[in-house]
């Protein structure tokens, strides 16, 4: 398991809001899809829940507009999670919060361009309970095959 694998082993926040604001709002989640990405607006008493669940005026969320039912979305929604960090940018700012390194030195971790130095090696190991050969199997082969 590599550190993408790992990062998609954590909880997806973006996914647990979007489940959130279908439960609150008695709806399915692709109809909270659709009220994402403006391709439909919801009907008054759940743009009431969507805004009592993001924290968000629902004028922020929807403005009135003399457009066919008098609402458009104003694309608020979507940007609200957008500012929801999905797994993989969960794990690269705990990884580059623990070891003080640059968020591009771990993307480059992550995609397996560089391996870190051995105390840095340690210390993501600390953070993800995962072993140096999971993370970075090359470092098997430069050991000789052994672990």
């Amino acid at each position: 398991m590599n550190l993408k694998d790992f990062a998609r082993t954590l909880p997806d926040l973006r996914r647990e809001k979007v489940r959130e604001i279908a439960r609150e709002t008695c709806s399915s989640e692709r109809s909270v899809e659709r009220w994402i990405y403006g391709y439909s607006v919801p009907p008054r008493l759940k743009r009431e829940a969507i805004a009592k669940v993001t924290g968000l005026p629902e004028s922020s969320l929807w403005s009135v507009s003399d457009c066919g039912n008098g609402v458009v979305a104003s694309g608020r929604l979507l940007e609200f999670l957008h500012g929801i960090p999905t797994p993989m940018q969960q794990l690269r700012s705990k990884l580059t919060e623990a070891t003080g390194v640059s968020d591009l030195r771990v993307r480059m971790w992550m995609n397996g361009q560089s391996v870190p130095s051995a105390i840095v090696r340690k210390r993501v190991c600390e953070v993800t309970g995962l072993s140096e050969i999971d993370i970075w199997p090359s470092l098997l082969e430069k050991k000789g095959g052994a672990a």
